[in-house]
C-alpha cells in the first residue's frame, strides 16, 4: 500500500472541502463564526499558508526549478539540493523588485497624497 499518494489524495480532499465550507459559509455571511475560533488556530492557519505560499515561489527567485514536494522539510531539501543551478541575475531582479515594492509601499505611508 502507497501511503504516500492516499496521504496527498486525503490532504488535498479534506482541503477541497474546507474550501467549500469556506466559501459557503462567506456566501451566507457566517463570517462571524471565526470569534469562535482562538487565535492560535488563525494565526498557525495563516502562518502555515504564508510558508506554503512562499517556499512555492522560491523557484522564482532563485532562477532554478525546484522538484515540488507536499512536505515542507523535503521542499527545503530540494531547495538546498540544487543550489549550484543558482542564478544570480534572477535573484537581484527579484530582490530588487521586492525592495521596490516595500519602498514605495513605505513611501506611501508617509506621503498622504499618494494613498
Amino acid at each position: 500500500v502507497n501511503y504516500d499518494t492516499i496521504y496527498a489524495t486525503l490532504a488535498l480532499q479534506a482541503s477541497f472541502l474546507a474550501g467549500v465550507c469556506f466559501m459557503v459559509m462567506g456566501l451566507l455571511r457566517m463570517g462571524f463564526v471565526t470569534i469562535f475560533l482562538s487565535h492560535a488556530v488563525i494565526s498557525g492557519f495563516t502562518s502555515g499558508a504564508a510558508i506554503i505560499i512562499a517556499l512555492s515561489q522560491v523557484k522564482y527567485i532563485l532562477g532554478y526549478s525546484i522538484p515540488q514536494d507536499n512536505q515542507v522539510q523535503l521542499l527545503l531539501k530540494n531547495i538546498f539540493a540544487n543550489i549550484e543551478q543558482f542564478n544570480w541575475k534572477t535573484f537581484v531582479l527579484g530582490t530588487g523588485c521586492i525592495l521596490t515594492l516595500v519602498g514605495l509601499k513605505q513611501l506611501a505611508a508617509r506621503v498622504p497624497r499618494l494613498k
